[in-house]
């Protein structure tokens, strides 16, 4: 076993083999079958046992197979799990570095100064860095009526970094690792982990988000896929029936009076 595997599985249909070797221990008066359990356990603490009769190493071996098929496993899931822990350590560490980019940008921006001695007329587009209060005055120092202070708020930054609901659907995805780390966590097949993507989609839409940032969509949607199947719950992979169209009240009273005498005037 690997160093730091610390269990193992034994399948409750080793029942079988177990009942015919108490029943032979009766007659023989022998224990075979604690022999095989110590023989196990010797096993998978890498002790290398040496079966101690014919009986004993038949019994193991299909026991034997099952526990290496099963270490396979266990090193594949291993693996993947390393991967995906790697993913977001990268993740959290070019997130970081962003945060300290525009932190920077901001400090230095914020350093500047533009000194006008006449009136400005600013025409164009105004970037995110380019917002800088403007004093305007003819070299007479006068203070900054409490309207003046306040910083101008950029149309741009208003719903800054969210998408469409569809359009992070589409690029969600295609993240491989982040649906196969929900799969890990919720004991979940490639193709169950899809339709549960898409059902918390359609519960996003149906919740009313229009859009949202990628961050908080994959947090939300693993959140989300854990608590439903921790209840017990199946993927509702329909989207819901649209809202009946309302009625204008008149135009209805129009087209009864119509249907029942063939005009409105009356």
């Amino acid at each position: 076993m690997a160093e730091e595997k610390r269990s193992f599985i034994l399948y409750s249909d080793l029942i079988t083999v177990v009942s015919k070797l108490v029943d032979k221990d009766r007659i023989s008066n022998s224990n075979h079958a604690g022999e095989l359990f110590l023989h196990i356990l010797k096993y998978v603490n890498d002790q290398d046992p040496t079966p101690v009769d014919f009986i004993i190493e038949m019994a193991f071996e299909p026991i034997k197979q099952q526990l290496k098929r099963d270490l396979k496993k266990y090193e594949v899931i291993r693996e993947k799990r390393a991967k995906a822990g790697r993913a977001s350590a990268e993740k959290r560490e070019q997130k970081l570095t962003s945060q300290t980019h525009v932190e920077s940008v901001e400090h230095t921006s914020a350093l500047s100064t533009v000194n006008v001695n006449d009136s400005v007329n600013v025409n164009g587009n105004v970037n995110d860095n380019d917002i800088h209060t403007i004093v305007c005055d003819n070299s007479d120092e006068k203070s900054l009526t409490p309207t003046q202070e306040k910083k101008p708020i950029n149309p741009a930054l208003i719903g800054f970094g969210k998408k469409p609901i569809e359009e992070l659907k589409k690029s969600c995805a295609g993240h491989s690792t982040w649906l196969d780390n929900i799969g890990m966590k919720n004991s979940l097949s490639p193709p169950q982990v899809q339709q549960w993507f898409d059902a918390f989609c359609i519960h996003l839409v149906a919740s009313g988000k229009e859009q949202e940032t990628e961050q908080e969509f994959k947090r939300y949607c693993a959140s989300w896929i854990a608590s439903e199947v921790r209840q017990g719950r199946k993927p509702i992979n329909q989207k819901p029936p649209g809202q009946k169209t309302k009625v204008n009240a008149t135009d209805a009273f129009s087209k009864s009076i119509i249907k029942k005498y063939g005009t409105t005037e009356i």
